[in-house]
């Protein structure tokens, strides 16, 4: 199998696209939301989007997320997916998706865990990767550090080394895991 290929890295000025392919955003998400993108925004991206729709507790009917999905994926200006939130209901996405071909120069970034995790895995069957990283929503209650992990592998390519102890209290559990 053919290694996922990683879209080019992040720039300040670059266009980010935020995108609600699950749960609608609840009235107590508004504000995590705002602070979510204040955080790329701060970096010096501009962060754009629609966010606000709502169909029951989805964000907007399967043909309408499937729609933005697509608008965004194929905008030749964005360069990262940013998604609102998880919760359910990407996996209905992916009923007749194909993911529209592109021109490997215009990969782009798709970020999001939970229920976004179905999309991240479509998109690694066209050897595209994602990161499986903090929606908008819970990204300011991050640690710092992980926010700035977030910002390295999209920015540079490079992940700082993961230190800390492990739930063994520092004993080898035999563990058959592979550093990668």
């Amino acid at each position: 199998m053919q290694r996922c290929q990683l879209p080019d890295p992040l720039q300040p000025g670059d266009r980010l696209c935020v995108i609600a392919p699950s749960g609608a955003l609840r009235s107590s998400e508004h504000q995590a939301l705002q602070e979510g993108i204040a955080h790329w925004q701060a970096r010096g991206y501009e962060v754009i989007g629609h966010w606000d729709s709502q169909w029951g507790y989805l964000a907007g009917s399967d043909s309408q997320r499937r729609q933005q999905l697509q608008e965004v994926w194929q905008d030749p200006h964005c360069r990262g997916l940013l998604c609102a939130r998880g919760g359910f209901g990407s996996t209905r996405l992916l009923e007749s998706w194909q993911w529209p071909p592109s021109d490997p120069r215009d990969r782009k970034w798709l970020i999001g865990f939970s229920d976004i995790t179905s999309l991240l895995w479509s998109l690694s069957q066209q050897q595209i990767a994602g990161v499986h990283g903090p929606v908008l929503t819970t990204l300011a209650a991050e640690p710092d550090w992980s926010r700035q992990r977030l910002f390295a592998w999209v920015e540079q390519h490079q992940l700082p080394e993961l230190r800390g102890v492990g739930w063994g209290g520092g004993r080898d559990g035999g563990c058959c895991c592979q550093e990668i």
